[in-house]
């Protein structure tokens, strides 16, 4: 039973800074970004909220609001939409100085595809922060890929939540000693209870959960390894239609369960390449007072990979590359297949060697610096652009 949360909002906790960070410095460079192509963009956040927390914190809305308003020039053309069942009044009060916001009352899956309708030449990008797991559909998230000039999705995901239906569902019962897992999750929407496999089927986007279930029931795998299974196959269904999907665990004590998954869906290498650096370093914060052994990374699934392995594996991947390819591709792909287990930055050092042993070719444009040096930057940006393949 989901727990009593009337006082959700009173005070910002530490998972919801981790969420909101991550927000926040993606929104940054996204805008900046999607409003150099002059095209209508929409924001929505789909399960917004008071808008701010009674401790004077700010939530989602007010994050996303700022971000826009300091982007926006006479040239922009966004709108900014709201869904709130709740605390609707609340929320207009709180984002009542912005022109662009519009504050819609009712549940998300009555209000989406309403503002959806009609926008098939605007850049699209949806905050999906659910009060739980019922109101998400993949089906309906799969069907957007591909109706506007560009869609991003950054999904909260309480896998949680999903496995302990699952298994009720099933009527498979929960080890006593899983009951941790479930201590202290944030599920806002009390009256939630999910009886029905296609109820499931349809938030998973298909039944293969089924058999994971049975596996943690039979005792084939233990109930984390479960939600990483679960997780991995939830992305790879997305993976059908969205081009580059990644996931962050937020987990804020060590060797603690996970809160939820943040998970990002989008078609474009440079989106995926933003998020995943944010996503590093959004984890990097967290584990920064914890003391890491200094030959190993520790990703944020608390796993560890040498230095070396790490740096052979993105060898391997450029490998592949045997036509010019950019940078940001490169990169993109690399995330995608392997996760975030590592930063930008380590996978350029790797190609810095690379290249100085001439084990890759880079083109750069241009080609040479203000002072008629040759160039030799390792990132892309509006004015420069890298290119390389594996020099056969």
């Amino acid at each position: 039973m989901s727990k009593d949360n009337r006082n959700f909002f009173s005070e910002k906790k530490p998972w919801s800074k981790v969420k909101d960070e991550l927000l926040e410095c993606y929104l940054n460079p996204y805008f900046q970004k999607i409003f150099q192509t002059h095209r209508p963009t929409i924001y929505v956040d789909c399960f917004a909220g008071k808008g701010k927390f009674d401790d004077g914190s700010k939530g989602s809305p007010l994050i996303a609001l700022e971000i826009i308003d300091k982007r926006t020039n006479t040239f922009t053309n966004v709108k900014a939409y709201f869904i709130e069942s709740n605390y609707a009044d609340d929320l207009r009060k709180n984002l009542e100085r912005y022109p662009c916001a519009e504050v819609l009352q009712g549940k998300y899956e009555d209000q989406i595809e309403e503002i959806l309708s009609g926008k098939s030449n605007c850049n699209v990008f949806l905050y999906i922060d659910p009060y739980g797991i019922k109101s998400l559909n993949q089906k309906f998230l799969a069907s957007l890929s591909n109706r506007f000039a560009s869609i991003e999705i950054l999904l909260n995901f309480n896998s949680w939540g999903f496995l302990r239906f699952a298994c009720k569902v099933l009527k498979v019962m929960i080890n006593s000693e899983n009951e941790e897992f479930f201590t202290d999750l944030i599920e806002r929407d009390e009256s939630e209870n999910i009886k029905l496999e296609s109820t499931l089927n349809d938030i998973a986007g298909g039944d293969y959960w089924i058999d994971i279930v049975e596996k943690y029931r039979d005792g084939k795998i233990s109930f984390y390894q479960a939600e990483t299974v679960f997780t991995k196959e939830y992305c790879d269904h997305l993976r059908m239609v969205y081009r580059y999907v990644l996931n962050m665990p937020i987990r804020i004590e060590e060797h603690k369960p996970l809160k939820y998954r943040m998970i990002h869906a989008t078609n474009h290498e440079d989106g995926a390449v933003i998020m995943a650096h944010n996503m590093f370093k959004r984890w990097e914060l967290v584990k920064s007072s914890r003391p890491s052994p200094s030959l190993f990374h520790e990703n944020a699934n608390e796993d560890f990979i040498s230095k070396g392995d790490l740096n052979e594996k993105i060898k391997q991947h450029m490998m592949q590359f045997r036509e010019f390819q950019t940078i940001n591709r490169i990169m993109a792909d690399f995330f995608n297949e392997f996760g975030v287990i590592c930063s930008t930055s380590d996978i350029m050092k790797v190609g810095k060697d690379l290249e100085k042993n001439q084990k890759i070719l880079v083109h750069r444009n241009p080609e040479r610096t203000e002072k008629g040096k040759p160039s030799t930057f390792w990132s892309e940006s509006k004015e420069k652009i890298l290119k390389l393949k594996w020099n056969n």
